[in-house]
């Protein structure tokens, strides 16, 4: 019986340091039951760069849009 994926949205996740480059995003990835749909930093720059990097299908400046525009089950960050 195949499951829905729990779709993930990380805020705080820019490439160039920090705990959702280090640690969430590779450890949601690495899980089967979870998909990764959005990241979110402060600056749209820095969230297209994550998305890019970890292949990420959404990047936004503002969380709040990205839990409307995605509709993630869930939020780490």
């Amino acid at each position: 019986m195949a499951t829905e994926k729990i779709r993930v949205g990380v805020i705080g996740a820019s490439l160039r340091n920090g705990w959702g480059r280090d640690a969430h995003i590779p450890a949601l990835s690495a899980l089967p039951e979870f998909e990764i749909t959005a990241v979110s930093t402060s600056r749209q720059e820095t969230a297209d760069e994550t998305a890019r990097h970890f292949g990420i299908p959404h990047a936004f400046a503002d969380p709040y849009e990205m839990v409307q525009v995605t509709g993630a089950n869930s939020r780490a960050g």
